[in-house]
């Protein structure tokens, strides 16, 4: 039913149609001639756009793929480049490791060759000086020598010369002496029979004063040993010349400075000593030569009594040992010299302040380059560990030169 209620619908708007068509057909008919004139007309132009536009869209793709076909060839030329790039990086990478190695050792052969030149240079130079210095060396060695042994055969020829006067002196004094002996003894027994004599108050202090004295024999000894001292030391006053001139050539060779004018300064304050002692005489009333022996001292093994003169003159040489060896210490480090007191000049001779007086040579040396020892290792070191400064000098410490020196005294 519905369906043919539709069907009916349908039908009268269709005859409606009709009847609408067929009263309105002249004006319609010329419209519809109207616009199917337009509608031809028209459709050429459409067509000519629709095919200008499928031209233009045409264009436009070839275009578009031109482009981008353009932009893939500049890609991929892009990207090869770099792919070449580095591709090649690491060729001249290695070509410029490559060459900076060939450099770097053609620079270390080159150095190695100026080294090598240098150094056989310098072995050249130093084998011509170490020549140049041996033959300087020998040639100076020959010219000491023939002086050293003019000066010696001289020197034995005074010394002979010498020795003859001083026997015959010798001999004439020890004669005179033995009177004088004779004459003091005699003295002595007329003085010891009038003590016998004398009240008994008096005889203490008179015979105090005899044990203060030597005897005569020991008095006679003690001469003969001062006679062979002067002697000793005139022949070791001597050699001194001699050692001072060598020692002062190898001071200039080394240049050393300080040391070659503390060494000039000793040498003349040695020469002004050595001559004083002609006007330092032997006198029979000097108190050394009759007071007995009251200190001992030793070294070496051996043991020595001496009077207090003595003594005091041992004292003396550690202090003046103690001075120069601060003096000579403090001249090498000036010189930045290494620590060598034995080579020194002073050290060598020992023998400042010294008059051959009281002690043996020998003796005093030793104390001397005791004290000397310590001095210098307080110059060196520019301290004062084994002494003291006072009035612009340097001292040695009373303890240390009592412990050097040691000395015990006689009951």
């Amino acid at each position: 039913m519905p369906f043919a209620h539709n069907s009916h619908k349908a039908m009268l708007a269709a005859l409606g149609v009709v009847l609408t068509i067929a009263f309105s057909s002249p004006a319609v008919a010329r419209e519809s001639q109207r616009d199917h004139r337009q509608q031809q007309e028209k459709e050429p132009r459409e067509r000519g756009e629709r095919k200008a536009r499928r031209e233009q869209a045409t264009k436009s793709d070839t275009a578009r793929r031109s482009m981008q076909r353009a932009m893939q060839r500049e890609s991929n030329m892009s990207r090869q480049a770099e792919r070449r790039v580095r591709a090649a990086q690491p060729q001249r990478s290695e070509h410029a490791n490559a060459s900076r190695a060939t450099l770097q050792r053609r620079a270390e052969r080159s150095a190695d060759a100026s080294r090598d030149r240098f150094r056989d240079a310098r072995a050249a130079r130093q084998a011509t000086a170490r020549e140049s210095t041996a033959r300087d060396r020998l040639q100076h060695q020959r010219s000491v020598s023939r002086e050293q042994l003019q000066e010696r055969q001289q020197q034995e020829t005074l010394r002979a010369r010498q020795l003859q006067r001083r026997d015959a002196e010798l001999r004439n004094r020890q004669a005179n002496r033995h009177r004088d002996v004779e004459r003091h003894a005699d003295r002595r027994r007329i003085n010891d029979r009038a003590i016998e004599i004398a009240p008994r108050d008096a005889r203490p202090a008179r015979a105090i004063e005899g044990r203060n004295r030597i005897s005569a024999a020991d008095h006679q000894r003690r001469l003969v040993r001062h006679r062979d001292r002067a002697r000793d030391y005139r022949q070791h006053a001597a050699q001194v010349r001699g050692w001072q001139q060598q020692r002062a050539r190898q001071l200039q060779q080394q240049r050393r400075a300080s040391q070659y004018r503390y060494q000039q300064e000793y040498y003349r304050r040695l020469l002004r000593q050595q001559a004083g002692l002609g006007a330092f005489r032997y006198r029979h009333d000097n108190p050394y030569f009759h007071a007995p022996a009251s200190h001992r001292y030793g070294y070496g093994g051996n043991w020595y009594d001496t009077n207090r003169y003595g003594a005091d003159l041992l004292r003396q040489a550690i202090h003046y040992g103690y001075r120069e060896g601060y003096r000579a210490g403090r001249a090498d480090r000036r010189d930045r010299w290494r620590y060598d007191y034995r080579s020194t000049f002073a050290y060598r001779d020992a023998s400042f302040g010294y008059r051959h007086y009281y002690v043996g040579r020998r003796d005093y040396q030793y104390y001397f380059r005791q004290g000397f020892r310590r001095g210098y290792d307080d110059g060196y070191a520019s301290r004062y560990r084994y002494g003291r400064h006072d009035n612009g000098s340097a001292n040695i410490l009373q303890n240390v030169l009592a412990t050097i020196l040691n000395l015990q005294v006689l009951r």
